[in-house]
């Protein structure tokens, strides 16, 4: 609110809100009073009432005046009375720089907006400066209208100056672009309808860091929403057995208008760090996104992001394999494209721990007479030599993944002669084909921490702060082996005592034994059954976690030992809950006769601290599938009942 702007008086903003007509005629001396209305309010004359003029002239406490408030709430026909009042109030912002324009596309009030327009033309006032005008955020009301989807006043905003879809805000984000990773397909389309047969330059669809809307088409494809028939969630069960699947416009058929803008640029222009749509396709996995734009420009396939990657070499270094395989089909040359350090993308494959080889093998051996072309691109490609003559064999060596290894040494066509420049030397017995996991090199640790908790799918993050396959929270420093081994020991430890408590507790049941047939006392009830059913569960889990933990102490290989610790952990997890389950299911069945409210109680603290324990840990979720072992158990006993 300026100086020159007195505060706005009580009356005044409540009859701008509601629209109270009346009053504002009153107090602003607009034409053509209206009928009265019930919620009319008469307003005693004074010497002290602000006159018109003051109340035009007031504000709010953030700046916004009469028209603002009018604009804000949709009362069309008020803010056009208003403003042919005084023309003045449609130039002024208030403190976040919004004019009344921005005001009512922010809330999609297109008539408003609408009938100010008219009405400016009838009076010859120029509105090409007052539609551009930016707030704080550099946005013009064309931005509000485009983010918030409100397609009709877009089309007010767009016929009237065509050249707003090129203004960009702070983030050099376009109207364009905004709709496009805001979702808003008939928004989109529309844009597009006008800037079909014009000119545009690049300000018409950037986005922030250097992209464009066609790359937010290609993120806005992993947000594809659907109606289902029914759908169970784990809190509770909804199925709507009436509602007919409903197709919603996803990223693709936003990516098929955008096109239509292509004149040679669009598809192939790239971020800041030079990935084009294609490359987020690639790292996304979204594969219609990836055929079509194959099909308006094959030529994309060879386009390298900054550091010489190509979407083949995307689609490899994520493990995603039919993403890799339509590369091929598409373009079986892909093999010869080479990033910076001279690899391919089976070099690529190579590096990473996700298998993607030795599935690229597997395909190949069953497509022998269907495919055969994809035998000789793969042969060809492992023979390829990087910068430092490193083959892909040497790599996955290097990296000590095994299951890529043994792939690869049992095709015939893999050259073991070859050596890199750093003379890594590479063993092979024809009889026994090992690999030391001692050779795993400390920094290809660091890459595999980096590149492991990658966000593959950017719903919470619609601008992301790097490229998808590079960008990677920071990473805790490896574990030593000390520190793995410390852990087994004390996993180890629990399972036996487990492993030993439920044992005794199989052979000592609550209640005891007939003294006449041998029988337990309890046998007939159905939680008795319960609880030795929790009291197997548990024992098992814990015997083959022990198992398991025997099994991994005779491996000495760090990276080893942290991928295959998982399984250990999570039957001692089970364990654990399980043990705690036929305790709370043993006291239960003790005091339900006498204290029945009493045992129930007891049986469900038990339960929900066992729970509690079962999903506090960082890797484990809530989730059907994870109270599935618990649900069996009592479902078990209760068939059996």
């Amino acid at each position: 609110m300026s100086s020159q702007r007195t505060l706005m008086c009580k009356d005044l903003l409540e009859a701008a809100t509601y629209g109270r007509e009346n009053t504002l005629t009153q107090l602003l001396g607009l034409n053509g009073g209206g009928s009265p209305d019930s919620t009319h309010v008469t307003i005693e004359a004074s010497n002290n009432a602000p006159n018109q003029t003051q109340n035009f002239q007031s504000a709010t406490f953030m700046g916004n005046t009469v028209l603002h408030i009018l604009a804000s709430n949709g009362h069309a026909e008020l803010a056009q009375k208003t403003y042919m009042k005084d023309r003045s109030l449609l130039e002024v912002c208030n403190k976040g720089g919004d004019t009344a324009l921005h005001c009512a596309a922010r809330y999609g009030h297109s008539g408003v907006i609408s009938l100010l327009v008219d009405k400016a033309h009838e009076l010859q006032h120029n509105l090409e400066d007052t539609l551009r005008k930016k707030n704080k955020h550099e946005e013009t009301a064309l931005h509000e209208a485009a983010r918030y989807g409100c397609e009709a006043t877009v089309q007010v905003l767009i016929t009237e100056d065509v050249q707003l879809a090129g203004e960009v805000n702070k983030n050099n984000e376009s109207p364009l672009y905004l709709a496009t990773i805001e979702g808003h397909f008939d928004v989109v389309r529309l844009i597009v309808q006008h800037l079909c047969n014009r000119e545009i330059t690049f300000a018409y669809y950037s986005g922030p860091r250097r992209m464009t809307a066609l790359h937010a088409a290609v993120l806005r494809s992993t947000k594809e929403l659907q109606s289902y028939i029914w759908y169970i969630r784990w809190y509770g069960i909804r199925l709507n057995f009436f509602k007919r699947p409903q197709r919603k416009q996803t990223g693709l058929d936003m990516a098929n208008e955008l096109l239509k803008l292509d004149r040679g640029s669009l598809a192939k222009r790239g971020d800041i760090l030079e990935s084009t749509p294609l490359h987020y396709a690639a790292s996304i996995e979204a594969y219609s996104m990836a055929r079509r734009l194959l099909n308006h420009d094959a030529s994309l396939a060879y386009c390298n992001d900054s550091l010489g990657l190509s979407p083949v070499h995307v689609a490899a270094l994520k493990g995603h394999l039919k993403m890799v395989v339509e590369f091929l089909q598409n373009n079986l040359d892909s093999w010869e494209l080479l990033d910076h350090r001279g690899r391919n993308f089976f070099h690529v494959g190579a590096e990473m721990p996700n298998n993607i080889i030795k599935q690229l093998l597997k395909i190949a051996g069953k497509a022998r007479s269907t495919w055969p072309e994809l035998r000789e691109v793969l042969c060809k490609a492992s023979f390829t030599r990087d910068n430092d003559g490193t083959t892909p064999l040497q790599i996955a060596a290097r990296g000590g993944h095994r299951r890529t290894l043994r792939a690869l040494l049992r095709k015939e066509w893999v050259d073991f002669t070859l050596t890199s420049l750093d003379n890594l030397a590479f063993s092979y017995d024809q009889s026994n084909p090992q690999v030391s996991q001692s050779a795993t090199d400390e920094s290809y640790e660091k890459i595999y921490q980096h590149y492991k908790n990658l966000d593959q799918v950017v719903e919470a993050a619609k601008y992301p702060k790097n490229w998808l396959h590079i960008y990677s929270k920071e990473q805790d420093p490896p574990e030593s082996s000390d520190a793995l081994a410390t852990k087994i020991q004390t996993i180890a430890l629990g399972s036996v005592l487990i492993a030993t408590v439920t044992f005794a507790a199989a052979f000592t049941p609550p209640g005891g034994y007939n003294s006449t047939d041998g029988t337990p006392v309890l046998g007939k009830k159905y939680a008795f059954r319960a609880f030795i059913l929790a009291d197997v569960v548990a024992f098992v889990s814990s015997f083959l976690s022990t198992f398991f933990l025997i099994h991994l102490g005779t491996d000495h290989s760090g990276s080893f030992l942290k991928r295959k610790l998982a399984t250990p952990r999570l039957l001692f997890a089970t364990a654990t809950v399980c043990m705690v389950l036929a305790f709370a299911l043993g006291l239960y069945v003790v005091l339900a006769p006498i204290r029945k409210l009493f045992s129930i109680i007891v049986l469900l603290t038990a339960l929900t601290a066992a729970i509690q324990y079962r999903y506090s840990k960082n890797s484990l979720r809530w989730g059907p599938h994870r109270v599935a072992p618990y649900i069996v158990i009592v479902l078990v006993a209760l068939i059996n009942k």
